[in-house]
């Protein structure tokens, strides 16, 4: 039985990136900078409602427990409405004064928290663990992602085999997009075959449409994924 409690709950790497990361209200996904996601538990906006602790802790919970997302959507969403975050409201933008119409809480909005942090959370303690078995397995391969859609450019990065530390591992290291679930697997040295090249980053300009930063995101990345969680858990513990 303990055995089986044990499966049924997330490694404590996982656990403690989650814990280490503080909350940070926000408006705006994107008043944020892409990094400090990696680093803050934040939800756009939030910010001027008292909601951003519940959000989070149900998503602890689902984090920890490995709970399905019915249940954490199920468990949420009563209280969210009891606040009044749920559905289309106005609301002032407390960096700018403006009134605009945003959407609250959602059930699509939930789906997507609950899918980025449940990803991001199991990819950063995979990678704690690969760094422990880097000296007996030195490779990491990309593989392909078990979605029904995927997208094409990150099917081109499947097989590619580079050492745990190569640089590319800093910008690529799944997940690389809302939603993207492809993976990495520890080698001991390339299969055969396999391409050792570090694949072109290709990348295009992105302007954020709050702070008007332009900066260079990689070709097949979503703007705000080309970061490693595992390296930002690093940071967290260090």
């Amino acid at each position: 039985m303990a055995g089986e409690e044990l499966f049924k709950t997330a490694p404590r790497e996982v656990v403690d990136y989650f814990d280490r990361r503080p909350s940070k209200p926000s408006f705006r996904w994107d008043e944020v900078a892409p990094r400090e996601h990696a680093l803050q538990f934040t939800v756009a906006r939030t910010a001027g409602f008292d909601v951003l602790d519940d959000i989070r802790a149900a998503t602890r919970k689902a984090v920890v427990e490995r709970i399905p997302f019915e249940q954490f959507r199920d468990e949420l969403v009563p209280l969210l409405k009891s606040k009044g975050w749920w559905g289309e409201r106005k609301v002032t933008d407390p960096r700018t004064g403006e009134i605009a119409k945003v959407q609250l809480g959602s059930l699509r909005r939930l789906d997507l928290i609950y899918d980025a942090n449940i990803r991001t959370a199991e990819a950063a303690g995979d990678w704690a663990r690969i760094q422990r078995v880097k000296e007996v397995l030195p490779y990491l391969e990309y593989l392909t992602s078990v979605s029904e859609r995927k997208r094409p450019l990150h099917l081109s990065w499947v097989g590619t085999t580079l050492p745990v530390d190569d640089s590319w591992w800093a910008t690529h290291y799944p997940p690389n997009g809302w939603r993207c679930k492809c993976r990495v697997r520890s080698r001991a040295e390339p299969r055969e075959g396999a391409s050792t090249t570090r694949p072109p980053s290709n990348a295009r300009p992105w302007t954020n449409g709050t702070t008007g930063e332009t900066r260079l995101v990689p070709a097949g990345i979503d703007p705000g994924w080309d970061h490693n969680p595992g390296r930002a858990r690093e940071q967290l513990v260090s």
